[in-house]
């Protein structure tokens, strides 16, 4: 079993030994956000255990210093700054409405609630890139 702290897989090992964090949606919509593997790694163990110990810094298996944790874990709070700012820049400026964003929080609430099989997930999956995909193409049109 991997020691409590190491990520494998893309996955947080919690205080119980258990995986606690990515599953295939997690690592889905991971994947496609503007942080690296490191800055979420770092984010998610800091939200999980709050106050960090020596042996907690660790990244993708790899022991680093506290001051370059801190540093990534920084990185990523400011990737996240960024990421809501963009939100709200676009909403004000009617970029995108606030009925896109609400459809994409609405997928992610029913994510959260639900049990979902492979199959499932798959069609989810698919349905948020086709939602995102036509956000971004109304982007590009003129308004009237």
């Amino acid at each position: 079993m991997t020691k409590r702290g190491e990520a494998k897989n893309g996955e947080i090992i919690g205080e119980s030994g258990e995986k606690e964090q990515l599953n295939g949606l997690g690592k889905f919509f991971a994947k496609r956000s503007a942080m690296s593997k490191k800055q979420i790694e770092a984010i998610l163990k800091t939200r999980e255990k709050g106050r960090l110990r020596k042996e907690d810094y660790v990244l993708e298996n790899r022991r680093i210093s506290k001051g370059a944790f801190h540093r990534i874990a920084k990185q990523a709070r400011g990737n996240i700054e960024k990421a809501i700012y963009t939100i709200l820049f676009m909403i004000y400026q009617d970029i995108i409405t606030e009925e896109d964003v609400a459809t994409l929080v609405a997928f992610v609430n029913l994510l959260r609630t639900n049990e979902i099989d492979e199959e499932k997930e798959e069609q989810i999956k698919e349905g948020v890139e086709e939602a995102i995909k036509k956000i971004v193409k109304q982007i590009t049109k003129k308004k009237e």
